[in-house]
């Protein structure tokens, strides 16, 4: 791809994209939601608040569903600390997915100038989203969120129930992927100790860095983001300074790193130093994935934390499909019924809407004009007949987009039902192949020792 900040500082892009990457439970609410009260467009369709998260998420429901789709059909899921490697990279569905996602980008953020997308998840797949910026002509503008590893392990331990080495792998994999998959983009990184101390330091630093100018912005908005930037919320502190093992020398190494990124943020000595530790966490990954009985590794104590890791972080992600045919037809099923949930319940609240705008009119229709003329009130008369007439148009339009988005729910349920005929007749045809295949290598077996005796009788043996 080529260098986007250049393509950006030259102009060649209409519209801003502010892109979220960073871990789970590391302040990219907070990066979001500061965004959008600086006048940035949070996503349509928002991930309700939480007891975790009670001022919210800034997230769109629709893309996180999508990136669950998209890191399934990788072998991957939110969970996962191993590399999404080359080979499972080249999905045979990878157009479908660039055109769902071409397709989220505009229901989700519309005309809007500038838009923020951010999820976790995306930290393992930001090429797929740098490329459909580039295609959709949107420039982006990349905010790395980070918090230290420990807050963040004990924040997931506190939700999750998640053992401390897991949350670390799970950090160290997203803070490493994030950062070397910007490279190239116009980019800054967010420490939250920085944005819970002064928050308008942070955020002009970072405007500065993004070329972002939001200080009029900031000072307007000054008392809102006061009361939505709250220290208290931060309920997990890291615990006092220990002997770090291996595991957690690296995501400290990684953290120190990230924080030189913050005066620079294409840094060379950090950027150097996260590839080493990139490096060394894939090493770590795979004697994990090998178990016991893996071959040594060149660093010494690498196979050793391996082992005593491997029984604290569960089940692996179900890997990817193997053949290709019924990878894509999986997926492609899986899309189509993403779509079709998304249509139903655009449906239901269509049909919600419309029950409203009903009762409004037929409590306008009901009103006696005749009794507010009387007491002088016929300009109020007119308001609510001109209301009424808006509210009846509104209805009707309703109505319409009811009817079509019904149709078009009915004919994605069709195509969802012919993928799932065609993925069942893969599966079929293959395990026809399959038991062909030991019929074959039954037969040759059985055929051995009469070739053997046909063959000694020749050769007078």
């Amino acid at each position: 791809m080529a260098d986007v900040s250049s393509q950006a500082a030259a102009g060649a892009f209409r519209r801003r994209g502010f892109f979220v990457l960073g871990m789970h439970r590391s302040g990219t609410s907070v990066a979001a939601g500061v965004l959008s009260l600086l006048g940035i467009t949070p996503p349509s369709t928002p991930m309700p608040s939480t007891p975790d998260n009670p001022k919210g998420y800034f997230e769109s429901r629709k893309l996180q569903r999508f990136h669950d789709l998209v890191l399934a059909d990788l072998g991957s899921r939110w969970d996962d600390w191993r590399s999404i490697d080359e080979a499972r990279s080249h999905s045979p569905g990878a157009d479908d997915i660039f055109a769902r996602a071409v397709e989220l980008l505009k229901s989700e953020f519309l005309h809007a100038h500038a838009f923020v997308l951010k999820d976790p998840r995306v930290c393992r797949i930001p090429g797929l989203w740098l490329e459909v910026f580039q295609a959709c002509a949107v420039a982006p503008y990349v905010i790395l969120p980070f918090r230290h590893p420990e807050e963040v392990a004990g924040s997931l331990a506190r939700r999750d129930g998640m053992a401390m080495d897991k949350a670390l792998l799970i950090w160290l994999r997203h803070v490493i992927d994030a950062e070397r998959l910007s490279r190239g983009c116009l980019r800054a990184a967010l420490d939250m100790d920085e944005v819970l101390a002064d928050w308008r330091g942070a955020f002009a630093r970072i405007g500065e860095q993004l070329s972002a100018d939001w200080n009029q912005e900031m000072a307007a908005a000054g008392a809102a983001i006061d009361a939505f930037v709250d220290p208290v919320l931060r309920s997990v502190r890291r615990a006092p300074e220990a002997q770090p093992g291996l595991l957690l020398g690296l995501a400290r190494d990684a953290y120190a790193a990230m924080v030189a990124l913050r005066s620079d943020p294409q840094d060379v000595a950090a950027i150097i130093a996260l590839d080493g530790i990139g490096s060394r966490l894939d090493s770590l990954a795979a004697l994990i994935d090998a178990g016991p009985g893996a071959a040594p590794a060149v660093e010494p104590g690498l196979v050793a934390e391996a082992a005593r890791i491997a029984g604290q972080i569960g089940a692996r992600p179900a890997p990817a499909i193997v053949d290709p045919v019924a990878r894509r037809l999986s997926l492609v099923a899986a899309l189509n019924a993403d779509r079709l949930a998304w249509l139903t319940e655009t449906i239901d609240d269509m049909a919600r809407a419309g029950a409203v705008q009903r009762a409004q009119i037929a409590e306008l229709a009901g009103r006696e004009p005749a009794a507010l003329e009387a007491v002088g009130q016929a300009a109020q008369v007119q308001a609510l007949k001109r209301e009424r007439d808006a509210l009846a148009e509104r209805c009707a339009a309703l109505e319409s987009d009811l009817a079509a988005a019904t149709a078009d729910a009915s004919r994605r349920q069709v195509e969802q039902e012919t993928c799932e005929a065609a993925l069942l007749d893969v599966l079929e045809r293959h395990a026809a192949l399959e038991r062909r295949y030991e019929e074959l290598e039954r037969r040759i077996g059985e055929a051995e020792p009469r070739r053997g005796a046909l063959i000694r009788r020749l050769t007078g043996e």
